[in-house]
């Protein structure tokens, strides 16, 4: 929304100074200044390595860097599998970590089901995790997974925006009963 109003009265007052080059020319130089202040921001997130160890949170979950023979691996062992495709730019993917998903009533339903749980990065547009979101029909992030190993060909993929209760009833319906571990 606020991109939206900078927008319109960035361009309102680029009407205005149509008259006056000098004033053009400063908002060309104002306007460049700030995009090469963000790239230098964005670019420390570009060049970070990736992490191949599992990744902690205030909750307790333990979730694991997204990997195909790994989600693969949990799968043959009978567990079910919840992914997380997301991204440190993402707001959605922000507000469903600290609404949902860090909380120890998503900690206990992935127990009760038996269920491991993998973060797919895709902040810097990671090809193993653009290829997960491919697989599992996701177009972007947010986007979740989850997959009962007694039919891994058939996926649930939930809504963008979660709730406890959503998330409830997507383990009931795709893995059924809860299994033992």
């Amino acid at each position: 929304m606020l991109g939206v109003f900078v927008w319109i009265w960035v361009s309102k007052w680029l009407q205005e100074a149509t008259a006056r080059p000098a004033t053009v020319a400063m908002t060309h130089i104002l306007l460049l200044m700030a995009l090469t202040g963000g790239a230098l921001k964005v670019w420390p997130l570009l060049i970070a390595p990736r992490s191949t160890t599992s990744i902690s949170n205030s909750s307790g979950i333990q979730w694991r860097p997204y990997a195909e023979d790994r989600v693969a691996e949990a799968i043959m062992a009978g567990r079910g599998v919840f992914v997380d495709f997301t991204a440190d730019w993402c707001v959605t993917c922000k507000v469903n970590e600290t609404l949902v998903l860090n909380t120890p009533a998503f900690e206990n339903l992935l127990k009760q089901y038996s269920v491991i749980t993998f973060k797919g990065d895709w902040t810097r547009g990671d090809e193993d995790v653009t290829r997960g979101l491919k697989k599992y029909n996701g177009l972007g992030v947010p986007h979740y997974v989850l997959v009962n190993p007694a039919n891994p060909g058939k996926f649930q993929v939930l809504p963008t925006i979660l709730t406890y209760s959503t998330l409830e009833e997507a383990f009931r319906s795709a893995l059924e009963k809860p299994q033992k571990k």
